[in-house]
């Protein structure tokens, strides 16, 4: 019963908090238009009319699709604006009254409305129907009666308005870097490149043209106002303020003094400029010069907000193994749940609303679960029994973000990495972190632990971009870098004996490694397998063999209790005892052992090998291998894997699938996958707590990952006080991506 009542209170809760909040002005009003008598504007995708003084608001689409662009007809009774209903974004025209809006362009490209014409019969659209260029377009006109929309010129355009006489229009001719502005993903505020979009006056009938001077600043939202042009320009400390200037001259005056946020649209009429800055509506008078803020508040239904239970299967995160393959532990959406291969309920270990736990890992004895619960003020790794019950222990990581890598069950210690290129080892009996490696390059670590726990195989990224094959002791505290650099080494397993240690190694990686342009995108990437012979005196995996009779020595008892987990290396001479396996060269990772001695990998397609995009299509070629030592020949089980995991006991795997389902199988010569149900992979979900949980992230996403340390000199915490309020107004999923592309814009990276 409690289970139930927490989602009904919430629910409540919110509802009375809604009806506290409707009476204070609603930011993320986007988008303003204007009109002798009314305002439209944007609010959550959905189109909204209020009078010229933001009173009496009410709204005028309701759909689930996108809505915006909107823009008053010249006599105020219509509105032009944008909508995705099917699919693809067209021009629709709706009364000002409200009522079913009329579509008027069907292309299955995006038409963006940008104005009217001078007389009011057709709607002004910027098409790529005719063009491939991604930042620009070109200007047609479609009228209010139906018909084919008329090109009005062959020239490249983007966002403009025609003069009120119909022969002069006011237009950039493509969109700034910065396509936040435009609901685009690219933060790029500030931009200083080639590309900065300048503002021109053009007759296209006499071919006449002016610009308003502006080198290198972003000069955007043309408006006419008279003989003059108005327009937003960031051309004084990177802020969008709005100008004025005279297209006959070239001069620019600035008429606002925004020094916080950008104004990042505006509408005329009359004398009166309406903008949008910080997520509110202003009003500017040109006569007068003077400003003021609207109070515009709403109070609608926001069908993205409300709570409730859905399936997550589509958003997992990371998926691992138990030790005898009965259970898989999933992190999905930020919550841990451990699901039935056969036959059980799925179960929830987490069930936290506005927090993040990542990634989980199955303890090799069975019994336990670790996990990282995220956190604004620092990172906690949690050890959970496996079942849900009991007590959990904490250990604080600090304020990183972390990725569990391996767990040593018998020593009591779990190997991690950082975002700060650094590999780390806990001790779960005290609490102590020690650093074990640090990379000179982003790429993180592939790990592997020998079977007693002694050892630690990883690799380590070198200036040169190439990975080293690395062993750390951990009874004396010691590294030793086995490789000569000369090859980049990449996925180490050990065999279940511990007398070997397979990897891959490539010797043509440096274009794949080192991104310089996209022509390293169709590089091929070939690697050898390769087996080390750990002891002195250890015999090669692929030693000639001799039919002979052997003597028996004592009872045949079950093979795996007598085997003896202890790993020796001799290091003197490691590299010698180097043993290549007769497998040709390829696109080889993710090696394991199974339990019977063979090894396991992913045989992926060449980069360049297609003309798709890594995603599932590409992945569908992605084969599962195995190589047998007895036979010495590798065959394939599977194609169409992204991934996969051996159990720690080695004799079952988990298989994520092209198209992301997960099956489980026993290791052996053959496959034969069971489907895993995620049918139940369901929690229960508060959008609100959700989304203050992503933007939060983000947030610190860019405070630890972001390329310069002092982040360009940006006080970033100060930028999280500044946009965090904001959060309250968010009233959908896409809002909320606006908000962080605008706040990560504050970067100018």
């Amino acid at each position: 019963m409690p289970l139930k009542l927490i989602p009904a209170l919430s629910v409540l809760l919110l509802w009375s908090l809604s009806g506290l909040l409707a009476a204070e002005p609603t930011h993320l009003l986007r988008q303003p238009a204007v009109s002798a008598d009314h305002l439209a504007f944007v609010y959550a995708g959905d189109l909204w009319v209020s009078e010229r003084d933001g009173s009496n608001p009410r709204r005028l689409t309701t759909s689930p699709a996108e809505e915006n662009n909107p823009h008053f007809s010249p006599d105020g009774r219509l509105i032009a604006f944008a909508a995705d209903h099917e699919g693809n974004t067209d021009v629709y025209v709706i009364s000002i009254d409200g009522g079913n809006p009329t579509r008027l362009t069907w292309h299955p490209g995006n038409d963006i409305p940008v104005g009217w014409s001078a007389d009011g019969q057709s709607v002004a659209f910027a098409s790529q129907r005719e063009s491939d260029h991604g930042r620009s377009a070109q200007l047609y006109h479609v009228s209010l009666d139906g018909g084919a929309p008329i090109k009005q010129m062959e020239a490249r355009f983007f966002r403009g308005q025609w003069h009120e006489d119909g022969q002069r229009l006011a237009y950039i001719d493509f969109g700034p870097a910065y396509n936040g502005l435009y609901g685009g993903g690219a933060g790029w505020r500030g931009y200083r490149g080639g590309t900065t979009p300048s503002i021109r006056v053009l007759n296209p009938a006499t071919g006449e043209v002016q610009a308003i001077p502006g080198e290198r600043v972003n000069d955007i939202n043309p408006l006419w106002y008279g003989e003059s042009v108005l327009f937003l320009s960031d051309r004084d400390d990177k802020i969008f303020n709005l100008f004025l200037a005279d297209p006959a001259s070239g001069e620019a005056e600035r008429l606002t003094d925004q020094e916080t946020w950008d104004i990042r649209w505006a509408a005329r009429h009359g004398d009166q400029v309406v903008f949008e800055a910080g997520g509110r509506l202003h009003e500017f008078d040109l006569e007068t010069r003077s400003q003021r803020t609207l109070d515009i508040s709403l109070n609608p239904d926001l069908p993205q907000r409300q709570p409730g239970w859905r399936n997550v299967r589509s958003n997992i995160q990371g998926v691992n193994i138990s030790p005898t393959g009965q259970r898989l532990v999933i992190t999905a959406r930020g919550d841990v749940f451990t699901v039935p291969v056969k036959h059980g309920s799925t179960r929830n270990l987490t069930r936290t609303d506005g927090v993040r736990e990542y990634p989980a890992l199955w303890s090799p004895a069975g019994e336990q679960i670790a996990w990282i619960v995220e956190a604004l003020d620092g990172q906690t790794l949690v050890i959970a029994d496996q079942s849900g019950l009991g007590e959990r222990r904490e250990f604080s990581l600090g304020p990183d973000f972390y990725q569990l890598q391996a767990w040593d069950a018998d020593n009591g210690r779990i190997v991690f990495s950082d975002n700060r290129l650094a590999l780390h080892v806990i001790d779960l009996g005290n609490g102590r972190v020690r650093e074990i490696a640090r990379n000179t390059r982003q790429g993180g670590f592939m790990v592997a632990l020998s079977p007693d726990g002694r050892y630690l195989a990883h690799t380590l990224r070198q200036p040169n971009y190439l990975r080293d094959l690395v062993i750390h002791d951990f009874n004396t505290g010691t590294s030793r870098v086995v490789t000569e650099g000369m090859a980049d080494v990449g996925s180490p397993a050990f065999s279940p004996d511990g007398a070997y240690l397979y990897f891959a190694a490539s010797t043509n990686s440096g274009p794949v490694q080192f991104s310089l342009d996209m022509s390293s995108q169709e590089r091929p990437f070939r690697a050898g397998i390769y087996a080390l012979v750990l002891a002195a005196d250890g015999e090669s995996p692929l030693k000639p063999r001799s039919s002979e009779e052997e003597p028996r020595n004592g009872n045949d008892n079950d093979e795996d209790n007598d085997k003896d987990k202890s790993t020796r290396i001799d290091f003197d001479g490691l590299m010698a005892r180097k043993v290549a396996l007769p497998v040709a060269e390829g696109n080889y990772d993710a090696l394991a052992v199974a339990n019977d001695g063979s090894l396991f990998y992913i045989h992926r397609t060449q980069p360049g090998a297609t003309v798709e995009p890594p995603g599932e299509q590409w992945a569908r070629d992605h084969r599962l291998v195995r190589f047998d030592f007895d036979k010495r020949e590798a065959s394939t089980l599977l194609t169409g894997v992204q991934a996969f995991e051996l159990a720690a006991a080695g004799k079952h795997l988990v298989i994520q699938r092209a198209d992301s389902s997960l099956v489980v199988a026993e290791a052996g010569s053959s496959l034969d996958p069971e489907n895993v149900d995620l049918s139940d992979l369901r929690m229960f979900i508060d959008p609100r707590q959700e989304w203050a949980q992503i933007f939060d992230e983000g947030w610190r996403f860019q405070r630890d990952f972001f390329y310069a340390e002092n982040l360009h000199g940006l006080d970033w915490d100060a930028i999280y006080a500044q946009y965090r309020p904001l959060l309250d107004h968010v009233g959908r999923r896409e809002d909320l991506n606006e908000l962080m592309v605008e706040m990560i814009a504050e970067l100018h990276a």
